[in-house]
């Protein structure tokens, strides 16, 4: 608990946990940022799709990566915000009981200064996350994040 709100104390221990789990359930869906390519196994020219060009700190397009929803929510109390991440590497990846919740703040307004500074903590556990990835069936794996809000 801080300041600003109570905080999960290791974002990156918790999305571990969640993807070992989910491998040692074998319900880790591997995928790839463009599923229709991956799926057909031809370039995207091949595919009659223009080139898909990355972005930059993206993982090549065909190393499987684990992609990971990061967000803010403002639904249930109204005057708080919470900071949520899914794994699209799943089953109903929407699904409430798929989401971890990483932070809870008092919030009655979208202040940008308020909100920049509650999620603060957790910048630098998202770039060892970014940097570093995950570990799936003891392969290291690149973390594609995708910033969702409401």
């Amino acid at each position: 608990m801080t300041g600003s709100g109570v905080h999960l104390v290791s974002l990156i221990a918790a999305i571990q946990a969640r993807v070992s789990a989910l491998c040692d359930a074998d319900l880790l869906v591997e995928r790839r940022a463009n599923d229709s390519v991956a799926a057909t196994n031809a370039s995207p020219a091949e595919a009659g799709a223009a080139p898909i060009l990355p972005l930059p700190g993206s993982p090549p397009a065909p190393e499987p990566d684990v992609q990971i929803t990061l967000g803010l929510d403002k639904g249930g109390d109204p005057g708080t915000v919470k900071f949520v991440v899914s794994l699209i590497n799943q089953a109903h990846p929407d699904s409430l009981s798929n989401t971890l919740l990483v932070g809870v703040w008092p919030c009655d307004e979208d202040k940008h200064d308020e909100l920049s500074a509650m999620l603060e903590p957790h910048l630098p556990q998202i770039d060892t996350l970014l940097r570093d990835g995950v570990t799936v069936h003891g392969a290291r794996r690149p973390v594609r994040l995708i910033f969702v809000s409401d």
